[in-house]
């Protein structure tokens, strides 16, 4: 496979973004993604447990990462 010519998909996601031409697949995925880490915020801000809290971030990294990967894709 000549990978200049060829390009393999992975997930339904990663077709969608390449279909994406007006590119508003993208800022919904990005929206959807910012309101998780909203309330992310939301949940640490309130006062949690030291599990949650490191939970918490975690999960808030993560989401910051795909939101990363998402807006650098093409």
């Amino acid at each position: 496979m000549d990978s200049k010519k060829e390009r393999v998909v992975m997930v339904e996601m990663e077709q969608k973004l390449l279909d994406d031409k007006s590119g508003q697949y993208r800022r919904e995925l990005l929206d959807k993604l910012r309101g998780y880490e909203g309330e992310m915020k939301k949940l640490i801000g309130a006062g949690v447990s030291t599990e949650k809290f490191e939970l918490y971030g975690k999960i808030q990294h993560a989401i910051k990462q795909a939101c990363y990967v998402i807006e650098k894709f093409r």
